[in-house]
């Protein structure tokens, strides 16, 4: 998942519904093991993360969204189709 399509500076700057999204894609790209790319991994072997780094990421992302959930009512996590 590149910067490009999270960028944590930028984060607080987004709509809710698009942080919940973000978030939530995150978690999906750490289960899925494409976190960081294999491709930028090749060229920046120190990037490469552990089995533990990998499971705080997950853990801080889960946390994250659950507090999304918990202050926000769901219809509010929904991003609306641009018409």
């Amino acid at each position: 998942y590149s910067k490009q399509k999270l960028n944590l500076c930028e984060f607080s700057n987004v709509s809710i519904s698009r942080q919940y999204k973000k978030v939530g894609n995150t978690i999906d790209e750490i289960n899925q093991g494409h976190m960081p790319l294999p491709s930028y991994t090749f060229e920046h072997k120190e990037a490469r993360l552990t089995d533990g780094e990998k499971e705080k990421i997950y853990t801080w992302f889960n946390e994250v969204r659950k507090n999304i959930q918990l202050k926000y009512p769901a219809d509010s996590l929904v991003l609306q189709r641009k018409k």
